[in-house]
C-alpha cells in the first residue's frame, strides 16, 4: 500500500505535486514522433536543383529606356503587345494609288448630275415669259355676228385683262392621272378633250364644254395664281369680266367669253356638281379650273376654283399696238354695255343643241390627287364622262 497522503490544503488547490516515487521518462523512447526534424544547411532550392526535376522561375528582365537610367520602362499591356506583334498592313494610298483621282472624279459627276436636276426643277417652276397680248384688246368692240365663224381648234394664249393674266397652252391635250386632270407643268395652261367625252375646244361654233386647266402653287409661281386669293378665300374673277382666247384656227382675231358664274367645290364633289356642268350640252360654255391654295402654307389644297364662262363674240384687234397687256381693267369697262346672254338664248350666236351623249358621271375610278407640300398641287379636277 501506499503511504497515506496528506490532506490538502486551500492553498494547494491549484499547485501540482509530484508523485513522492519518482519515475523516470524517456522521451527517445516514449514519444518518437515529437522529435523535431534536424535543420539543414542546403538552402531548399539547391536541394531541389540536385534531384533534376526542379526549374528555376526567374522574373522577366525589361529593357532600361535609358542605360543610365535605374527606372525601367513599364511593360506594356496584352493587347499593346499583340498588336505590336501584327504587321502593320501598308496604307490605302500606298496600295491603290490611282483612287483618289477615281474619287474626285466621281464627286464631279455626282455634282453636276445634282445641279442639273436642280435646274430642272426650278425651270418646272419659273413661268416663261408669253407673247403680251395687244395693249388695247379690251377696247375693241365685240363682233357677235354668227357669220364670223371661227372653227374649234387648240388653243395658243389666253387673256384676262381684269387681273393683267396672260397664259400660253401646252401642245398637248390636258394630261390625266389617276382619273383627274394634271397639266404637265406650272408655267402653261392646257385643254382637256378625249375621245370618249363631248368637251370640245375653243371656238365659235363648240357644240358643249371646253374646259382649260392650270396649276396653281403655294409660294411658287403658277400660271393660274391670279384666279383665286386663297388667304382671303374669295374669287379674284368678277361676273361680266372678260376672257380672251386666240386658237390655231382665229389667227389674229380673239374668241371673247364673259364671266357668268364663281364655283368654289370641294374636289371630291366635283364631278357630281350640275350647276358646273349642267344635265345635257352646253354649247358656247368655257371652265377655268384651278385649285384653291389654303391660307395655311402646311395645309393641303382640297377645293377646286372654278370659273364658268360663256361665248360674246369676237374681236379682231388689228392694227392695234402689241404692249404689256397692262390697262385692260379701264377699257374693260368700257367695252359694250350688252348684258351676257344665257345659253340657249340666241340661236344666232350658238348651234342648236345636240342630243346628248351618255351619262354624265365622273370618271370611273376617280379620286382627288392631293399633295401634302405647298409646292406643286396638282389640279385634282375630276371631269364627268356624258
Amino acid at each position: 500500500m501506499s503511504p497515506q497522503q496528506p490532506p490538502r490544503r486551500r492553498t494547494d488547490l491549484d499547485s501540482v505535486r509530484l508523485p513522492r516515487i519518482p519515475r523516470r521518462i524517456q522521451l527517445e523512447r516514449d514519444r518518437p514522433a515529437l522529435r523535431a526534424p534536424r535543420p539543414s544547411s542546403t538552402p531548399p532550392h539547391e536541394r531541389h536543383a540536385r534531384s533534376g526535376n526542379y526549374q528555376r522561375r526567374t522574373p522577366p528582365r525589361l529593357e532600361r529606356t535609358d542605360p543610365n537610367s535605374l527606372r525601367t520602362a513599364p511593360r506594356p499591356a496584352a493587347h499593346s503587345r499583340r498588336r505590336q506583334a501584327m504587321p502593320k498592313a501598308p496604307s490605302q494610298a500606298l496600295r491603290r494609288p490611282h483612287m483618289r483621282p477615281a474619287v474626285i472624279v466621281l464627286m464631279c459627276v455626282i455634282a453636276v448630275i445634282a445641279a442639273w436636276g436642280i435646274y430642272k426643277i426650278v425651270d418646272a417652276y419659273r413661268v416663261a415669259p408669253v407673247e403680251p397680248a395687244p395693249n388695247g384688246l379690251a377696247a375693241q368692240p365685240i363682233d357677235s355676228s354668227p357669220d364670223h365663224v371661227i372653227p374649234p381648234s387648240k388653243a395658243v394664249s389666253m387673256y384676262i385683262p381684269a387681273i393683267d393674266l396672260v397664259a400660253e397652252f401646252e401642245d398637248q391635250p390636258c394630261r390625266v392621272k389617276d382619273g383627274a386632270i394634271d397639266p404637265g407643268t406650272m408655267k402653261e395652261a392646257c385643254t382637256f378633250t378625249s375621245e370618249s367625252k363631248p368637251y370640245t375646244l375653243p371656238g365659235t361654233n363648240s357644240e358643249d364644254i371646253t374646259v382649260i386647266a392650270g396649276h396653281t402653287g403655294g409660294g411658287v409661281p403658277a400660271v393660274f395664281n391670279d384666279l383665286y386669293d386663297g388667304g382671303a378665300d374669295k374669287h379674284l374673277i368678277k361676273k361680266d369680266d372678260l376672257l380672251y382666247v386666240r386658237t390655231e384656227n382665229s389667227g389674229s382675231s380673239w374668241i371673247v367669253y364673259r364671266a357668268t358664274d364663281l364655283h368654289a367645290p370641294e374636289k371630291a364633289g366635283l364631278p357630281d356638281s350640275e350647276e358646273i356642268w349642267g344635265t345635257g350640252p352646253m354649247p358656247g360654255r368655257l371652265l377655268t379650273i384651278s385649285c384653291v391654295q389654303p391660307a395655311n402654307p402646311l395645309a393641303a389644297s382640297v377645293r377646286n376654283a372654278v370659273v364658268g364662262w360663256q361665248y360674246e363674240g369676237v374681236v379682231d384687234p388689228s392694227g392695234v399696238e402689241v404692249g404689256a397687256g397692262a390697262g385692260g381693267d379701264k377699257a374693260a369697262a368700257e367695252v359694250s354695255q350688252a348684258p351676257a346672254q344665257p345659253a340657249g338664248d340666241d340661236d344666232t350666236h350658238l348651234p342648236p343643241r345636240r342630243p346628248r351623249r351618255g351619262g354624265r358621271g365622273p370618271l370611273p375610278g376617280a379620286s382627288p390627287h392631293n399633295s401634302d407640300t405647298k409646292a406643286a398641287h396638282s389640279i385634282s379636277k375630276k371631269i364627268p364622262s356624258r
